[in-house]
Protein backbone atom coordinates (compact mmCIF):
# COMPACT_ATOMS: atom_id res chain seq x y z
CA UNK A 1 0.00 0.00 0.00
CA UNK A 2 1.26 3.43 -0.96
CA UNK A 3 0.78 7.04 0.76
CA UNK A 4 -2.57 7.96 0.44
CA UNK A 5 -2.91 11.84 -1.34
CA UNK A 6 -3.96 13.28 1.35
CA UNK A 7 -1.31 12.83 3.69
CA UNK A 8 1.41 13.22 0.56
CA UNK A 9 -0.27 16.12 0.04
CA UNK A 10 -0.68 17.65 3.80
CA UNK A 11 2.32 16.37 4.89
CA UNK A 12 4.66 16.31 2.36
CA UNK A 13 4.02 18.50 -0.75
CA UNK A 14 2.72 21.75 1.05
CA UNK A 15 5.24 21.67 3.91
CA UNK A 16 8.04 21.56 0.97
CA UNK A 17 6.93 24.10 -1.43
CA UNK A 18 6.41 26.35 1.60
CA UNK A 19 9.48 26.14 2.80
CA UNK A 20 11.26 26.22 -0.65
CA UNK A 21 9.10 29.45 -1.44
CA UNK A 22 8.88 29.38 -5.00
CA UNK A 23 7.53 31.86 -6.79
CA UNK A 24 4.80 30.10 -8.93
CA UNK A 25 1.17 28.85 -8.32
CA UNK A 26 1.54 26.18 -5.67
CA UNK A 27 -1.51 24.48 -5.77
CA UNK A 28 -1.02 23.90 -9.25
CA UNK A 29 2.47 22.53 -8.08
CA UNK A 30 0.99 20.23 -5.84
CA UNK A 31 -1.65 18.54 -7.87
CA UNK A 32 1.22 18.06 -10.98
CA UNK A 33 3.41 16.37 -7.81
CA UNK A 34 1.06 14.61 -6.99
CA UNK A 35 -0.18 13.38 -10.04
CA UNK A 36 3.46 12.44 -10.85
CA UNK A 37 3.39 9.85 -8.06
CA UNK A 38 0.27 8.69 -9.03
CA UNK A 39 1.57 8.00 -12.46
CA UNK A 40 5.50 6.69 -11.38
CA UNK A 41 4.62 4.63 -8.68
CA UNK A 42 1.34 4.54 -8.05
CA UNK A 43 1.69 6.75 -4.95
CA UNK A 44 4.52 4.86 -3.41
CA UNK A 45 3.30 0.96 -4.33
CA UNK A 46 6.36 0.76 -6.47
CA UNK A 47 9.32 2.39 -5.38
CA UNK A 48 11.61 0.41 -7.68
CA UNK A 49 11.26 0.49 -11.45
CA UNK A 50 10.12 -2.60 -13.28
CA UNK A 51 12.33 -4.01 -15.73
CA UNK A 52 15.54 -2.41 -14.55
CA UNK A 53 14.86 0.76 -14.60
CA UNK A 54 17.22 3.47 -12.37
CA UNK A 55 13.91 5.87 -11.42
CA UNK A 56 14.76 6.49 -7.58
CA UNK A 57 11.75 7.20 -5.05
CA UNK A 58 8.35 8.08 -5.28
CA UNK A 59 8.46 10.51 -8.21
CA UNK A 60 11.25 8.00 -10.13
CA UNK A 61 13.87 10.44 -10.46
CA UNK A 62 16.26 9.48 -12.63
CA UNK A 63 19.95 9.56 -11.49
CA UNK A 64 21.04 11.46 -15.12
CA UNK A 65 18.39 13.68 -14.11
CA UNK A 66 19.08 14.23 -10.51
CA UNK A 67 22.72 14.91 -11.33
CA UNK A 68 21.67 17.17 -13.85
CA UNK A 69 20.16 19.26 -11.46
CA UNK A 70 23.26 19.51 -9.37
CA UNK A 71 25.90 20.13 -12.07
CA UNK A 72 23.33 22.64 -14.48
CA UNK A 73 20.75 23.85 -12.60
CA UNK A 74 21.50 24.71 -9.04
CA UNK A 75 25.16 26.33 -9.36
CA UNK A 76 22.82 29.12 -10.29
CA UNK A 77 20.52 29.11 -7.52
CA UNK A 78 22.59 28.73 -4.17
CA UNK A 79 19.48 29.76 -1.90
CA UNK A 80 17.54 27.21 -3.39
CA UNK A 81 20.38 24.71 -3.17
CA UNK A 82 21.29 25.46 0.74
CA UNK A 83 17.21 24.91 1.42
CA UNK A 84 17.10 21.45 -0.69
CA UNK A 85 20.25 20.46 1.24
CA UNK A 86 19.48 20.55 4.65
CA UNK A 87 16.30 18.67 3.42
CA UNK A 88 18.58 16.23 2.34
CA UNK A 89 19.30 14.84 6.04
CA UNK A 90 22.47 12.52 6.20
CA UNK A 91 22.05 8.95 6.46
CA UNK A 92 25.85 7.94 6.40
CA UNK A 93 26.51 5.33 8.60
CA UNK A 94 23.29 4.75 9.76
CA UNK A 95 23.35 0.69 8.93
CA UNK A 96 20.26 0.40 6.78
CA UNK A 97 19.76 3.67 6.04
CA UNK A 98 22.77 4.13 4.20
CA UNK A 99 21.22 4.76 0.81
CA UNK A 100 20.90 7.46 -1.33
CA UNK A 101 19.08 10.23 -0.12
CA UNK A 102 16.55 9.86 -3.11
CA UNK A 103 15.16 6.79 -1.77
CA UNK A 104 13.47 6.84 2.38
CA UNK A 105 13.35 10.94 2.07
CA UNK A 106 10.07 11.95 0.97
CA UNK A 107 11.01 16.08 1.86
CA UNK A 108 14.01 15.61 -0.51
CA UNK A 109 12.17 13.69 -2.91
CA UNK A 110 9.76 15.89 -3.18
CA UNK A 111 12.09 18.91 -3.29
CA UNK A 112 14.11 17.28 -6.03
CA UNK A 113 10.87 16.65 -8.35
CA UNK A 114 9.33 20.05 -7.57
CA UNK A 115 12.70 21.31 -9.44
CA UNK A 116 12.87 18.99 -11.91
CA UNK A 117 9.96 21.09 -13.57
CA UNK A 118 10.60 24.10 -12.03
CA UNK A 119 13.49 23.90 -13.75
CA UNK A 120 11.93 24.24 -17.63
CA UNK A 121 11.34 27.88 -18.84
CA UNK A 122 7.56 27.04 -19.40
CA UNK A 123 5.65 27.93 -16.68
CA UNK A 124 3.28 25.86 -15.12
CA UNK A 125 -0.18 26.12 -16.99
CA UNK A 126 -2.63 28.33 -14.81
CA UNK A 127 -6.33 27.13 -14.49
CA UNK A 128 -5.43 23.73 -15.85
CA UNK A 129 -7.60 20.36 -16.61
CA UNK A 130 -6.07 17.29 -15.75
CA UNK A 131 -5.47 16.82 -19.46
CA UNK A 132 -3.05 19.99 -19.48
CA UNK A 133 -1.53 18.78 -16.12
CA UNK A 134 -0.76 15.05 -18.03
CA UNK A 135 0.79 17.01 -21.04
CA UNK A 136 2.85 19.57 -19.04
CA UNK A 137 4.22 15.95 -17.21
CA UNK A 138 4.79 14.23 -20.07
CA UNK A 139 6.59 17.20 -21.38
CA UNK A 140 8.67 18.58 -19.23
CA UNK A 141 9.16 15.44 -16.62
CA UNK A 142 8.55 11.86 -18.65
CA UNK A 143 9.67 13.51 -21.80
CA UNK A 144 8.94 11.73 -25.62
CA UNK A 145 11.11 9.19 -24.68
CA UNK A 146 9.44 7.72 -22.07
CA UNK A 147 7.05 5.12 -21.67
CA UNK A 148 4.62 6.85 -19.75
CA UNK A 149 1.30 8.85 -21.91
CA UNK A 150 -0.91 11.61 -20.94
CA UNK A 151 -3.87 9.19 -20.79
CA UNK A 152 -2.21 7.18 -18.29
CA UNK A 153 -1.33 9.99 -16.14
CA UNK A 154 -5.24 10.86 -16.14
CA UNK A 155 -6.24 7.40 -15.27
CA UNK A 156 -3.64 7.15 -12.52
CA UNK A 157 -4.09 10.31 -10.97
CA UNK A 158 -8.25 9.73 -11.26
CA UNK A 159 -7.39 6.37 -9.39
CA UNK A 160 -4.96 7.31 -6.84
CA UNK A 161 -5.67 11.32 -6.08
CA UNK A 162 -9.11 11.56 -7.26
CA UNK A 163 -11.12 14.23 -9.45
CA UNK A 164 -9.14 17.47 -9.32
CA UNK A 165 -10.48 19.97 -8.05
Amino acid sequence: MGISASHLREYIIEPVLNYLNLKEDREVAVKLLLGTAAQETNMGLHLKQLKGGVGMGIYQVEPATYNDLFKNVFPRYQLTLAKIERLRGDFKDYGPFDMHPMIGNLYYQTAIARMVYWRWPTPLPENPKLLDLAHYWKTWYNTGEGKGSPMQFVENYRKYVGNMR
